[in-house]
């Protein structure tokens, strides 16, 4: 019995990290678990919320207008002139080939294709690239749905303007210190300057962002979008980074006592406190023997089934 129960779980496991639903939870828990360490549950239900009737709101409004934002206009039915403008994407010979496949000389997963052309597995009918039309403007419509969406959230939150722009406000000091200086880590002005300098840091990053290499991604977002894509994946990392910090700072200090700065000196570790933690865990990892690496995973590393 105790077999079989064993057997069922391992299925329920496999099943849940197939349809990824599982798999996403768990991060949403541990990223949740991760912050409420730094900045304590209050403050976490309270964001949680926000971020929900975010959504609802952003829901019941046209989004891709929202907060001067505009990633795609709107396809309305699709008419005569669109069907006309779309059937030029079959003058490109890369769509033709993909529609039609009738390029020569065109790698072949199929047998060697040297010098020789290959008839399409199917045949496409004019009825067929129509519907190909048509997927390319519900592609675009679902896109802006959802960029809208998002820029509508954003804004919400106060991390965007009202004009669409990076809303640097509430990433700097006097805004977070208001917001989290009553947290675990808030609480530390040395931890809210180190979170202030990476924020800008991320913002300088997103500005100075070569724009040829962003008119060149395929997504037509990024050439427009493109550095407020980069400032917020910065700007989550920081966050991500800091509260990690903040825990090993605290891991360190139970374990040996406070890292002041005598010992930092010492020990010729970074002046930052924060940084100094994180060193001292890389060390004490490098530190392990094997036995010992081998015991530390088996009780503290995800498991791989």
């Amino acid at each position: 019995m105790l077999r079989i129960a064993v057997i069922l779980s391992i299925l329920v496991s496999l099943a849940q990290a197939e349809d990824g639903v599982g798999w996403k939870m768990m991060q949403k828990i541990h990223k949740y678990n991760l912050f409420s360490r730094c900045w304590g549950d209050e403050y976490m239900v309270g964001f949680a919320v926000k971020i929900k009737k975010a959504m609802e709101f952003c829901g019941e409004v046209q989004s891709p207008m929202f907060g001067g934002m505009k990633p795609f206009p709107l396809p309305a039915a699709i008419d005569n002139a669109q069907l006309e403008a779309l059937r030029g994407l079959l003058s490109n010979p890369a769509l033709a080939t993909l529609l039609k496949g009738n390029q020569a000389n065109a790698w072949q997963p199929f047998g060697n294709g040297f010098g020789r052309k290959k008839r399409a597995l199917l045949d496409p009918t004019s009825e067929d690239e129509e519907e190909f039309m048509n997927d390319v403007l519900d592609f675009k419509a679902g896109m802006a749905t959802k960029m809208g969406n998002m820029s509508c959230v954003l804004t919400q939150l106060e991390m965007l303007d009202a004009d669409g722009q990076i809303n640097m406000h509430t990433f700097s000091m006097t805004h977070l210190s208001s917001l989290i200086s009553k947290t675990p880590a808030g609480s530390d002005p040395e931890f809210l300057q180190m979170m202030v300098d990476r924020f800008g840091d991320c913002h300088d990053l997103s500005r100075s962002f070569p724009q040829t290499a962003l008119d060149r991604h395929p997504n037509p977002m990024m050439k427009i979008y493109g550095r407020h894509h980069i400032f917020f994946k910065c700007a989550m990392k920081v966050k991500e980074h800091c509260c990690v910090q903040f825990q090993l700072k605290q891991w360190v200090e139970l374990m040996y006592g406070p890292i002041t700065q005598e010992k930092i000196q010492k020990l010729g570790f970074p002046e930052n406190k924060y940084d100094a933690a994180t060193m001292a865990i890389k060390v004490m990892h490098e530190s392990m023997s094997p036995e010992e690496m081998k015991v530390d995973d088996f009780f503290w590393q995800f498991s791989k089934m």
